[in-house]
């Protein structure tokens, strides 16, 4: 299973870990308006029509518009298959926080937690 990867100490992109690899991967855009029409009259003159950006514009499960911006985000991402890898990269890392991925809920966040953070 491929996760995103970050350290809590490093705000500024450089590499989490040794083994983590640097990729695109898609945002999703979510705005808490009840339909297109509602973000382009608030937002269109500054932002663009919200059909003119992004693939599978929809309204979430939420009630929200949706859309998603492939490629546009960068992020470091590691392959951890086992529970034995997990583990493995637990012991060589300290602290671990798992958590989904707040701008794409198809990715999972390994952070490593070698700073305090709120």
């Amino acid at each position: 299973m491929k996760f995103k990867v970050k350290r809590t100490s490093l705000w500024d992109g450089e590499q989490p870990c040794n083994n983590a690899t640097e990729e695109k991967y898609t945002r999703f855009e979510v705005r808490t308006l009840n339909s297109f029409e509602e973000f382009d009259e608030r937002f269109g003159s500054s932002e663009g029509k919200w059909l003119s950006k992004g693939i599978n514009h929809c309204i979430n499960e939420r009630g929200y518009v949706q859309r998603e911006i492939p490629d546009v985000s960068i992020g470091w991402f590691i392959e951890i298959n086992s529970l034995e890898e997990l583990m493995k990269f637990y012991k060589e890392n300290c602290e671990l926080i798992i958590r989904g991925c707040w701008d794409n809920p198809n990715i999972n966040i390994i952070e490593i937690y070698d700073d305090y953070r709120e």
